[in-house]
């Protein structure tokens, strides 16, 4: 999917879904837990799709030398995101809006779908799709990954996948 849509719509659709379903989580939870069940699951689905997202972009947008460094450096992001937003929680659920716990789904999903609305006009999935890359920065980017597509490949034999003794 991250080959055929762009790592751009892939990775950014899946933190819009995961934002719009933090948006409905307090709504969900007022009226059955089997609906927080269900969103939940959504949610982690949609989440599935991030790796493969981010993926694609780091093997379009970096060197070959940096990609280590750089997805080393995204574990230690996505770490100190974690932290912060314990804390963050923590105090909207003690002094936020909306009766208090509500306000962190509602803080995380807006921040969620506003980053979603900036990734869409900012972020390209490669520098061949940038519409305002100059001719010495794409030049730089052949002569580092090349200028092949990434997703020029065969298509993927669905049928025969889905018809395997493992699947």
């Amino acid at each position: 999917m991250a080959d055929h849509f762009g790592g751009k719509w892939l990775f950014g659709g899946c933190i819009l879904i995961s934002s719009v379903i933090t948006l409905l989580l307090p709504a969900a939870a007022r009226n059955h837990v089997g609906l927080v069940i269900a969103l939940r699951d959504l949610s982690g689905l949609a989440e599935g799709g991030l790796q493969p997202g981010v993926n694609a972009m780091v093997a379009r947008w970096s060197t070959p030398q940096s990609r280590s460094l750089i997805v080393g450096l995204m574990v230690i992001g996505g770490d100190a995101g974690i932290v912060g937003g314990t804390v963050l929680t923590g105090d909207l659920c003690d002094y936020g809006f909306a009766g208090g716990w509500p306000s962190a789904f509602y803080v995380f999903g807006t921040v969620g779908c506003v980053w979603f609305v900036a990734w869409s006009f900012f972020c390209y999935s490669s520098p061949y799709t940038h519409p305002r890359i100059s001719a010495i920065e794409l030049e730089y980017w052949e002569r580092t990954i090349g200028s092949a597509d990434l997703a020029s490949r065969p298509p993927t034999p669905w049928r025969k996948v889905l018809a395997s003794v493992p699947v």
